[in-house]
């Protein structure tokens, strides 16, 4: 489900956990809480989570939060792309046409030092570069050294630099989700992937969700097949991308 626009009324006839968000599960808000360091109802300040450990009978389970780690890719082992998603992944990989490399960069809500690192790239990275990023300014800046015939994207992104996830009004629900997901599995089909720390005060490396899932999804290519599912398009999309990759595709962390 890409748009919950299109089940809302559905979406609010359903038992959940937790059960605050029964009846508005389709417009609830959420909101940040420095005390339970994730995220609650905006309504009734209760965390919108529930106990992993346990089982419940509940249509629908709500776990509203962030950093996945390295353990999102589990939920992917349980996931099967829709038919329309792997068919414009599959346009996007008949696009490229070639190997290919891939660069992902959030300098929106989180930044990121990219501009010396994308300089230390020039001349060694693969050429076409797949640019994945929620900042037109980057994207700009990677056209710039890369060279503008050399950078592929397919994204749109908003003229301000704010955060996709929080800028509902350049694109439809639909478009913005779609797209990430799009996104991620090009990275993810890529010949080599490169990730790009975010701004630390405590300068440790950190990087966001997206690169790292990107990353392990690369890593892990039975679980990469297992998402596109079994249609022509998938077919198409792991026979291309299967007969340019080398053994080790090159997965490079600044």
């Amino acid at each position: 489900m890409l748009d919950p626009d299109v089940v809302q009324e559905s979406l609010d006839l359903l038992s959940v956990v937790p059960s605050v968000l029964e009846g508005r599960l389709s417009s609830y808000i959420p909101q940040w809480s420095a005390a339970y360091d994730n995220f609650v109802d905006a309504e009734t300040g209760v965390p919108i989570s529930f106990d992993l450990s346990k089982p419940y009978d509940a249509d629908i389970l709500v776990r509203h939060t962030c950093g996945g780690s390295n353990l999102s890719i589990n939920l992917l082992k349980k996931l099967v792309l829709q038919d329309s998603i792997t068919d414009l992944l599959r346009q996007r990989i008949e696009n490229i046409g070639r190997p290919f490399g891939a660069v992902h960069i959030r300098n929106t809500d989180h930044q990121s030092h990219y501009r010396p690192i994308i300089d230390q790239m020039a001349g060694s990275i693969l050429i076409p570069v797949f640019v994945a990023m929620d900042s037109l300014n980057c994207r700009q800046y990677c056209e710039t050294v890369f060279g503008r015939d050399n950078v592929i994207h397919f994204s749109t992104l908003p003229d301000q630099e704010s955060p996709i996830h929080s800028n509902k009004n350049f694109r439809s629900a639909f478009e913005r989700n779609s797209e990430a997901i799009l996104d991620l599995l090009t990275s993810a089909l890529s010949n080599e992937y490169y990730k790009i720390p975010l701004k630390r005060d405590d300068h440790l490396e950190w990087y966001s969700g997206f690169s790292n899932l990107a990353e392990n999804l690369m890593r892990n290519s039975d679980i990469l097949i297992s998402l596109l599912g079994q249609t022509a398009s998938a077919k198409v999309i792991v026979e291309k991308v299967s007969a340019w990759q080398n053994p080790n595709p090159g997965l490079r962390a600044y």
